[in-house]
């Protein structure tokens, strides 16, 4: 699937996953817990090669329809504000005072 086929991305740039490690914690270590590029795990020349190569398939992707024109209308699984805050109030109660009015 995508995920393996991202790994083999990275992999074949010198960037290996640890055995113990799902694919899913691999990428999200590379791509998601990089707070910065100082902690990144990527030298500077395999950031550019991946980037370059993810805008390359970006350019090949179809342009997304533009958004339908229904603003306004409620879809029957919509619910007002005023209906929605209800709900959560009334389970917010049953368990408050579960909570606070035990045995």
């Amino acid at each position: 699937g995508p995920a393996k086929a991202a790994e083999a991305c990275f992999t074949s740039r010198g960037i290996a996953r640890n055995p113990s490690q799902s694919v899913a914690e691999f990428l999200m270590e590379l791509l998601v817990l990089s707070d910065g590029e100082d902690k990144c795990r990527f030298p500077v020349e395999t950031r550019q090669d991946v980037l370059a190569s993810v805008r390359e398939q970006a350019a090949g992707l179809k342009p997304l329809a533009p958004p339908s024109a229904v603003a306004g209308e409620l879809q029957p699984y919509d619910a007002p504000f005023s209906r929605q805050v209800a709900v959560l109030s009334s389970r917010y109660r049953v368990l408050l005072i579960a909570n606070t009015f035990t045995r």
